[in-house]
């Protein structure tokens, strides 16, 4: 009885034994039997730099459904369906090879330093719905053939060098619903085919060369959530056909050559726009007062354009209660700020500096109690400091200079305990510095220069240890 358990035991061991030795071989075997697997080791061999070592599992002794960044299909024994290595610093160019991995699924690749071209061979992932190679230093064209990836919902191919122009294939995708395409080296015009792609929700060619004018098709994307073109050189005017696009949220058109007008149709039709950049073009005109109807818009920015007119009081600041950012730095905006503004109690921050403005500075901004950074400067305004600023109790940067305010400086001010950043330089106020400023403890920037004020210097003014920036007087 003893012998048939002793020989039971060593045939148990032995068997053990066999398995270890056997089965990493029988990985191999398999491995070298999967095209799947081939592809992936040729993925390998075309790094050159794996700093964090994301990669040693990525061996023959492994099942490669185990590998780091890949999942197999959940049915089919051995298909890779997502290929995921993102941020792992990976250095190399993209193997073609991953062109055999005909179920893929996925290819997400960001966030790494893959160098080289887009290989054409990816045309060929039939099954291939989502393409992420941003934030890399790939170059050349981004490659026609992406078209027989006929699956492909979204293509992110940001933050690369890639250079040319906008295939024409791929407004032959009809599935796409997000292209995106920002900071690169792309030229030539904007391909108006672009309005084939009728499922897209977000389209962002956005940092690059891009020039001529913008496609008025585009106003056939009815499903455009985000339209991104900031920082091209697209010229002509803001098309009308862009207020058909009625599921529109954001449009940032910043940093182009556009002029004319700002359309109508934008602030009657856009009734979902809650974030609209023109910054930084030559446009002109009066700001339409159909922006007024925009009910969800929280961020307008304006600057930087030639807009003008007496639109304040056009517009009796019917905007939406939600805006919290409003920006019409550096236009031709005439007449006085009205007293409605007040209603805008959301506002955090309101740029109306180095404009025309004129007129008293309305009490009702001490109703802004979420305001934290109000520029007024280079403006014609005049009149006294309303006593009821020092209800902004949010307010972080005051900005006045350059105007005509007049009368003596509130004392109430000394209520704004987030104040960091007050200039009242060169305006028209006069007598004494209030020592009551001095209680603003976090203040970083105090400027009263090119005033008339008289008397000393409050002693506490020492106090402010965070006056670090600058004290002018």
């Amino acid at each position: 009885m003893a012998y048939n358990l002793k020989n039971c035991v060593t045939a148990m061991i032995g068997c053990f034994l066999f398995i270890l030795l056997v089965l990493p071989s029988s990985y191999a075997f398999l491995c070298e039997e999967s095209t799947d697997c081939h592809a992936l080791l040729k993925f390998k061999e075309g790094l050159r730099s794996d700093p964090k070592g994301h990669l040693q599992t990525w061996n023959k002794a492994n099942p490669f459904c185990n590998w780091t960044g890949i999942t197999c299909h959940p049915h089919l024994q051995n298909r890779v369906v997502d290929l995921e290595l993102i941020d792992m610093d990976l250095r190399g160019g993209i193997s073609p090879f991953i062109s055999n991995i005909s179920l893929l699924t996925t290819l997400s690749l960001q966030g790494n330093r893959f160098y080289g071209k887009i290989p054409s061979s990816l045309g060929g992932l039939s099954e291939l719905a989502f393409l992420n190679v941003s934030k890399n230093n790939l170059e050349g064209n981004i490659p026609g053939s992406l078209h027989g990836c006929q699956s492909l919902k979204v293509v992110d191919l940001n933050y690369n060098n890639l250079s040319g122009i906008i295939p024409k294939e791929l407004s032959w995708m009809k599935n796409l619903t997000y292209l995106c395409l920002s900071q690169n080296r792309l030229t030539g015009v904007l391909p108006s085919s672009l309005s084939n792609l009728t499922e897209l929700t977000q389209l962002e060619p956005a940092v690059n060369y891009f020039t001529g004018k913008i496609p008025p098709q585009l106003g056939a994307l009815r499903k455009l959530e985000i339209l991104y073109l900031h920082r091209n050189f697209l010229e002509g005017s803001v098309p009308t056909a862009i207020s058909n696009c009625t599921a529109l949220r954001e449009i940032s058109l910043t940093g182009n050559l556009l002029s004319g007008e700002i359309p109508l149709e934008l602030g009657a039709k856009l009734q979902n726009l809650q974030k609209l950049y023109m910054i930084d073009n030559n446009l002109s005109g009066k700001i339409p007062v159909t922006l007024s109807n925009l009910s969800q818009l929280t961020l307008l920015d304006l600057s930087l354009n030639n807009l003008e007119g007496k639109f304040l009081q056009s517009w009796e600041c019917g905007l939406s209660k939600d805006l919290f950012y409003f920006n019409l730095l550096d236009n031709y905006i005439m007449g006085s700020i009205p007293d409605s503004i007040g209603n805008l109690s959301s506002l955090v921050t309101l740029y109306l500096s180095y404009n025309l403005l004129e007129g008293k500075i309305p009490p009702s901004f001490g109703k802004l109690g979420n305001l934290q950074r109000l520029y007024l400067e280079r403006n014609r305004i005049l009149g006294p400091i309303p006593d009821d600023l020092g209800n902004m109790r949010n307010l972080g940067v005051l900005n006045l200079g350059k105007n005509s305010v007049g009368g003596l400086i509130p004392p109430s001010l000394a209520n704004l305990s987030q104040l960091r950043y007050l200039n009242l330089s060169r305006n028209h106020l006069s007598g004494k510095i209030p020592v009551e400023l001095t209680q603003c403890s976090l203040m970083m920037l105090l400027d009263l220069s090119f005033n008339s004020l008289q008397g000393s210097v409050p002693v506490q003014v020492g106090l402010l240890s965070n006056l670090a920036l600058s004290l002018n007087l």
